[in-house]
């Protein structure tokens, strides 16, 4: 929308790096949050040496043959691996990690983003114009999510709720 048909082909790489990024915010946390608390920067370091290294050595094999989709590809395998190396150098991991929680927040998500690619697929097949279905997908796209992991009682969601009705309750009664 925004650069133009000159950006078309990147759309491959973009959606290969928008599942890396479940990795990096995983590995983020790992890394940046619980790694120092428990004073393990050098696990942190290790991973991000060897994680760097495998981008390197794999860029070299696969952006030429696959271009910028190869170049997303090989982060999605350093990210995925700076976060499993991580994960796994965790002592006693289930004390700190609720595996059950992230697991259902990740159906939850998967449930919706299929959702998403349902609705686009609909809109694209029986509503013309780009800009009429960039709009309509991105309208309905938030609408369905939510009511995805409303149906799911998904328990983020559920907890923004209360607060928000929380706060708009704390407002109404400060207006009176």
């Amino acid at each position: 929308v925004i650069g133009g048909g000159e950006f078309a082909g990147a759309a491959g790489a973009l959606r290969i790096l928008s599942v890396s990024l479940v990795f990096a915010v995983y590995g983020g946390l790992i890394t940046s949050v619980l790694n120092v608390s428990l004073g393990r920067e050098r696990d942190n370091l290790s991973a991000t040496i060897l994680g760097a290294a495998i981008n390197c050595v794999l860029n070299l094999i696969f952006i030429p043959v696959l271009s910028q989709n190869g170049a997303a590809v090989t982060t999605l395998i350093s990210e995925f691996f700076v976060a499993a190396f991580c994960l796994a150098r965790v002592p006693d991991k289930y004390k700190y990690i609720d595996f059950r929680c992230i697991g259902k927040a990740m159906k939850n998500a998967v449930a919706g983003s299929l959702g998403i690619i349902a609705l686009t697929v609909i809109v694209k097949h029986f509503i013309p114009g780009r800009i009429p279905r960039i709009g309509l997908i991105f309208t309905g796209s938030i609408f369905l999510y939510t009511a995805v992991l409303l149906v799911l009682r998904d328990e983020y969601l559920s907890g923004c709720i209360a607060m928000v009705t929380k706060q708009l309750k704390r407002q109404g009664c400060e207006r009176k």
